[in-house]
């Protein structure tokens, strides 16, 4: 279905912006001076931190094939109309209707 695959294309969005919000977090977190660089966990958490920029990328890979290939994903994922869909969203209170592409 068209509308299905144009907001799994939101969610990659959505969430490559979580993820790399989580990454400058948490190497921020890792890697400051509060943190004891001889923690037992430092190199488990590093991993896990790697993992995730690996994911990262192949998300972006994703979303890049998906604009790519498609051509109802490229009519709707315009700059505009993502921050648009972007702010509806994450707008909780708000009663209007949501601003998701048919």
């Amino acid at each position: 279905c068209i509308r299905d695959r144009v907001r799994t294309a939101y969610l990659f969005c959505y969430s490559c912006f979580v993820d790399f919000i989580w990454i400058l977090f948490w190497y921020s977190y890792w890697n400051s001076s509060n943190y004891p660089p001889d923690a037992w966990d430092r190199n488990l958490h590093t991993f896990i931190l790697w993992l995730n920029v690996i994911a990262l990328l192949l998300k972006g890979g994703v979303i890049f094939l998906m604009y790519r290939t498609a051509q109802e994903i490229k009519e709707n994922m315009t700059v505009s109309q993502v921050v648009k869909t972007g702010r509806d969203l994450f707008s909780l209170g708000d009663d209007r209707p949501r601003n998701v592409p048919q």
